[in-house]
């Protein structure tokens, strides 16, 4: 099962927010389809660039993940942590190349309450991808 819904997002300009919905507790099936654009017009995604979805939860909790790119389209899965609690999610995608970052625009998930509490479900921090940062040549060498 795959439900998923295509926004487009800027990297120079903030215009409404787009808006996703997607259902508490679901998990494995809902993912967003993302057109980046620069000023309106169609942004290409280089090789090399790695995407990431970076969002905060109604409860205040984190989540930072991978994302994959399909044919300049970035493709980020609402985890079931995303979808842990009921409310706003704040989001936003990150792309990284070589030391370079650039961020969009924010847009919304709107997470409706399930119609049965699944209490197993908790919400907590998750960060499925880690930043690796070269060391300088002199952490290298030891030298300070």
């Amino acid at each position: 099962m795959k439900s998923s819904t295509s926004i487009s997002l800027d990297v120079s300009r903030s215009t409404a927010p787009p808006i996703v919905f997607a259902k508490q507790g679901d998990s494995s099936s809902r993912y967003v389809n993302i057109t980046i654009t620069d000023s309106g017009k169609p942004y290409t995604l280089d090789s090399g660039i790695t995407a990431r979805i970076r969002a905060v939860k109604a409860d205040k909790k984190a989540v930072f993940n991978n994302a994959t790119i399909e044919n300049n389209v970035i493709v980020a899965e609402l985890t079931e942590q995303i979808l842990a609690v009921e409310g706003y999610v704040i989001a936003e995608i990150s792309l990284y190349k070589e030391s370079s970052l650039l961020t969009t625009q924010y847009f919304y998930i709107a997470v409706q309450r399930s119609a049965v509490s699944d209490d197993e479900i908790t919400s907590t921090n998750e960060y499925n991808c880690l930043l690796y940062t070269s060391p300088s040549p002199r952490d290298i060498s030891g030298s300070r």
